[in-house]
């Protein structure tokens, strides 16, 4: 059949035939579940990198048969259930990319490599379908919650309209990225303001740049003087402080690096003490409808909702050993956290080094599941174990601990981000520089763990602690692989998470979300024990500081927009397939407008300037108008 045609930022576009990954049935690429099989579809928009040489094709024309050009440097994969194309002719030109995998929420990751005959390199550009949408980029506007589009938003652009708490946290993300760069030979991408945006609170690259050679390699003094040309501070108090800061590093790289994100984390915790910071907590476990037990465990006990409004922890830990124990491994984990609960809260109060603390707790956890095993004189695969995944919280400051594949999952209102890192064979593939993680899930032992709490000694246990800045009302879940497997969360965020951030009239008891989410790990994964644990991030700014704009952009398609032979994929198909019961009904006759922006960007700076009584009459328009009354069950969240 023809491609429908559809009207964009820069003009006609084709909707693109996408194929069902599960079915392999057509779709197109406005249609949210596969009109067939009802298996939700991934929308895959790529970055392509070309060669220095090659000319870009034309928007509308196809790569290697499969990917819809959509810019100069963007493709639509139709086909997402295939294979990516790869070779490893030219490893040396992703491994940078591969090294830095820990590092993705940040950096973009290789989808595929091209050689046609130069290397034509695919990027993915986040989570789940998203993608940068800037003025040169003719991307057809879609629900949100079909396709996860939304605004990637140039630093400096977005600089000038955040707050204080918020340039800080983007400076303290650079400094976390600047060791972590340098030592992967890419630190000059920082000076290249053009590859720098901002999904809401989260700095991301656009693509990396290698540097010019080791002798002439950047300097973080050199990176804070061209920050400071791009992104200037405003009030002079911040900006002397600023100037301060920079004329008192270090002139020794490594000390440079500690001085810098130390110097950052200071003036975070202070400006955060003006914010008041609440968590809602809820957890659940479920053995699942085909195991006969559940050798998952959490904490706080399953089924518990509380508020805290001072710190908060969470674990969940799925027990790894059937027979062999693994509900007792889970219960050890547990165990040893509580146990050392004091002395996280006094590292917290004291001001230590909470990562060290939590590392050490990690490690006298395995001790504990150790022991046990050496005991019962278990050996190789007999011996018990269990994946640990820990969320710590005070104020601003996150961190999380991990141990195996149960996965952290970051929310926002600007996408679903998968925080941590499985320590299985696809993942140590990637970290090791041997293939892309696409590539590296069709290793046979892809999903087979790598470590684990209990099975070796703790010298050889290595944990990953990861630090992150919350600034923002936003989610944190926990979960078992139950849940995590064939990428429920992913599919299905937007329907059963992402409410909870923007409906004002969300419940504050998160148990409910917390049920939905186990139906959906048992009625679409059902193999397995299910835990999950939810926090819910309440940030409130002080009453002088005006919100956060938010930049995410969504707008629904006309019917004529789409074409007259959108629904003619299929004889008899009826309208009401395309999208799910749950999902609105697209309004008639909304389109893109750069004029429209024009006027909402020249709105929200009026109503930022104009004194209190234009403040007061914007936040009754704010997604945080209102809070949900908070439920008679308050503590530290210990």
């Amino acid at each position: 059949m023809s491609q429908p045609q559809s009207q964009g930022a820069s003009g006609p576009l084709s909707l693109a035939t996408l194929y069902c990954p599960a079915c392999n049935r057509e779709n197109l690429e406005a249609f949210g579940h596969c009109h067939a099989c009802q298996t939700p579809l991934p929308k895959r928009y790529l970055r392509v990198i070309w060669p220095d040489d090659r000319t870009p094709l034309e928007p509308g024309s196809y790569l290697a048969g499969r990917f819809l050009v959509r810019g100069p440097d963007l493709v639509f994969d139709t086909q997402p259930g295939d294979p990516p194309p790869y070779t490893d002719t030219h490893l040396a030109l992703i491994e940078p990319y591969l090294k830095l995998f820990s590092w993705r929420l940040y950096i973009p990751q290789v989808f595929g490599l091209l050689t046609q005959p130069e290397p034509v390199l695919l990027l993915e550009l986040g989570p789940w379908g998203k993608v940068d949408i800037t003025a040169d980029l003719p991307i057809l506007q879609l629900p949100h919650t079909l396709t996860g589009l939304t605004s990637a938003v140039p630093l400096r652009q977005a600089w000038t309209k955040a707050g204080l708490f918020r340039q800080l946290n983007w400076l303290w993300q650079m400094g976390q990225l600047w060791p972590a760069l340098t030592q992967a030979g890419v630190s000059a991408t920082l000076f290249e303001p053009e590859y720098l945006r901002v999904e809401g609170a989260i700095l991301r690259l656009v693509q990396l740049t290698l540097n010019p050679s080791s002798e002439t390699a950047p300097e973080l003094g050199q990176l804070l003087q061209a920050w400071s040309e791009w992104c200037p501070f405003q009030a002079v108090a911040t900006q002397a402080r600023w100037t301060t800061l920079r004329e008192n590093l270090p002139q020794e790289a490594d000390l440079a690096a500690t001085y810098f994100q130390t110097q950052i984390q200071a003036w975070i915790t202070e400006v955060a003490e003006d914010y008041t910071f609440t968590f809602d907590l809820a957890t659940q476990t479920d053995k699942g409808p085909r195991r006969k037990r559940n050798e998952d465990n959490c904490y706080p006990p399953s089924e518990t909702f509380l508020v805290a409004e001072s710190e908060v922890l969470t674990l969940v830990c799925d027990g790894v050993g059937g027979h062999a124990g693994g509900d007792v491994a889970s219960g050890l984990g547990i165990q040893a956290f509580t146990a050392a609960l004091p002395e996280l809260r006094h590292t917290l109060i004291s001001g230590g080094d909470i990562q060290t603390t939590l590392e050490a707790v990690i490690h006298r956890a395995n001790d504990l599941i150790a022991v046990q095993n050496d005991a019962e004189e278990r050996q190789d695969r007999q011996r018990m174990g269990t994946t640990l995944v820990a969320a710590l919280a005070q104020q601003a400051q996150l961190y999380l601990a991990h141990v195996g594949d149960s996965r952290a999952y970051w929310v926002t209102r600007y996408g679903c981000y998968q925080v941590t890192l499985d320590d299985d064979v696809a993942s140590r593939e990637v970290r090791l520089g041997v293939s892309p993680y696409r590539v590296a899930l069709n290793h046979p032992y892809a999903g087979s763990l790598i470590q684990a709490l209990g099975v070796a000694p703790s010298a050889h246990l290595r944990p990953t602690i990861s630090p992150l800045i919350v600034d923002e009302d936003s989610l944190l879940l926990l979960c078992s692989d139950g849940l995590s497997d064939l990428d429920r969360v992913e599919q299905y965020w937007p329907t059963l998470l992402l409410p909870l951030l923007t409906d004002a009239d969300s419940p504050t008891d998160l148990r409910p979300a917390c049920q939905a989410l186990v139906e959906l790990a048992n009625s679409r994964n059902g193999h397995d024990n299910v835990t999950v644990a939810l926090i819910r991030f309440r940030v409130q700014p002080p009453e002088h500081t005006p919100p956060e704009p938010n930049y995410v952009q969504i707008f629904y398609p006309s019917p004529e927009e789409l074409g007259s032979d959108v629904l003619l994929l299929e004889e008899n198909f009826e309208p009401e397939q395309i999208l799910p019961d749950s999902l609105p009904p697209a309004p008639e006759n909304l389109r893109l407008s750069w004029l429209r922006v024009a006027v909402m960007v020249l709105v929200i700076t009026i109503l930022a300037v104009g004194g209190w009584a234009w403040y007061q009459g914007y936040w009754l328009f704010s997604p945080h108008q209102s809070e949900p009354s908070s439920p008679p069950t308050t503590n530290s969240g210990y």
